[in-house]
């Protein structure tokens, strides 16, 4: 209906007039090492908790790799080495470092689509920083 009446996608128009309200937008980031750490911590949970039985299960019902079930990190490199192609090592090695280099695109793409995301590192500090610049924010206008 917007485009209808305006001849403008809404898209654009949100673009083009600012909020009538003030926005502060604060994005949290893990320090690399104790990103990669958490991934490798969730990669073997995964698993611990059944990865190899939920492929396999997904092989034995005539999904092969190209399926979208099997789309997913993990997914793949596990079907690889129940097939024989790579050993279960190489395997977890390539989980490990798909997902790193998704979450350093995921990163990226919030760091250029919005620059108006304050970052801060994850510290024992954070809490204090956080709740200081907030107040500071709610203060000023």
């Amino acid at each position: 209906e917007i485009y209808e009446l305006t001849g403008i996608p809404p898209s654009k128009q949100r673009r083009a007039s600012p909020p009538d309200y003030r926005i502060l937008r604060l994005g949290l980031q893990l320090p690399r090492p104790e990103l990669y750490a958490r991934i490798d911590r969730r990669i073997d949970q995964m698993l611990e908790r059944g990865l190899v039985d939920e492929v396999q299960a997904l092989l034995s019902r005539g999904i092969g790799l190209d399926h979208p079930p099997m789309s997913g990190i993990g997914y793949r490199q596990i079907g690889e080495y129940l097939l024989g192609e790579r050993s279960l090592e190489e395997a977890v090695a390539e989980m490990r470092r798909l997902t790193r280099q998704f979450v350093r695109r995921q990163s990226n793409w919030f760091k250029a689509d919005d620059p108006k995301i304050e970052w801060n590192e994850v510290t024992e500090e954070l809490a204090g920083r956080m709740i200081l610049r907030i107040q500071s924010w709610l203060q000023a206008d």
